[in-house]
C-alpha cells in the first residue's frame, strides 16, 4: 500500500523544490561553461529554460561568413556579451 492511499501525503522532494525555484536553478546555470550541457538543462523545464537561455547565448563564434546575416533577426541577441568573428 502506498502512503496516498493511506491518507498520507507525500512531502514535496527536494529535487522538485530545487527544479522549481529560478534562483537556485540561476546558480546553477551560472556555474556550467559547456555549451553542451547548457542545452541539455535548456530541454528540463520552462524554469531551466528561463535560466540557460541567457547563459547559452552569453558568447559564441561566428565562423561563416553569412552566419551574421541570421544572428542580427536572433532575439538572443539580447543575451550576448561577446562575439568573435
Amino acid at each position: 500500500m502506498d502512503s496516498e492511499s493511506q491518507g498520507h501525503t507525500l512531502p514535496t522532494s527536494a529535487v522538485t523544490l530545487f527544479a522549481t525555484s529560478p534562483d537556485l536553478v540561476f546558480c546553477l546555470t551560472d556555474a556550467i561553461t559547456q555549451k553542451k550541457q547548457l542545452v541539455a538543462l535548456r530541454l528540463v523545464n520552462t524554469v531551466f529554460y528561463a535560466a540557460a537561455t541567457p547563459r547559452f547565448f552569453r558568447s559564441f563564434r561566428i565562423t561563416h561568413a553569412d552566419d551574421h546575416k541570421q544572428l542580427m533577426t536572433n532575439q538572443a541577441l539580447s543575451f550576448m556579451r561577446s562575439i568573435t568573428i
